[in-house]
């Protein structure tokens, strides 16, 4: 699979913000490599465990600047659902021993670029 780029069009033109969505970029190509790679289940485990405590930091920092926004609460329903949909697939990974497979990293991509472009960008530009 192929990695992920950060390019300006991922901006949110605040530099704490921009940081952050590259290091989530990072980690996700970490994923994708680690899954790849023909790793250990326990090595995917750890840099599956590693994305989610930075999702969950960075949805935590972000909302902080966005609360003003008065779709605030529509952003932060768009976190929610992200946590709880990947949770579940770290549930299924860890509890029931269900692979990660190429769909759930599809899913992972499509989900953050989409959401720092279609969601992030516009708030941030409409502060």
């Amino acid at each position: 699979m192929e990695l992920i780029k950060w390019d300006a069009g991922y901006s949110v033109g605040v530099e704490e913000i921009d940081h952050q969505h590259q290091h989530l970029f990072k980690l996700v190509n970490d994923f994708i490599e680690t899954f790849g790679g023909g790793h250990s289940r326990d090595k995917l485990r750890t840099v599956l465990e590693e994305m989610i405590n930075y999702i969950d930091y960075h949805f935590f920092s972000e909302e902080k600047l966005l609360k003003a926004h008065p779709e605030f609460e529509k952003h932060r329903k768009e976190h929610s659902d992200f946590v709880k949909k990947t949770l579940l697939l770290q549930g299924d990974f860890i509890e029931k021993g269900e692979g990660i497979n190429a769909d759930v990293l599809k899913f992972l991509i499509s989900w953050l670029k989409n959401h720092i472009i279609g969601t992030d960008v516009k708030f941030f530009q409409e502060l």
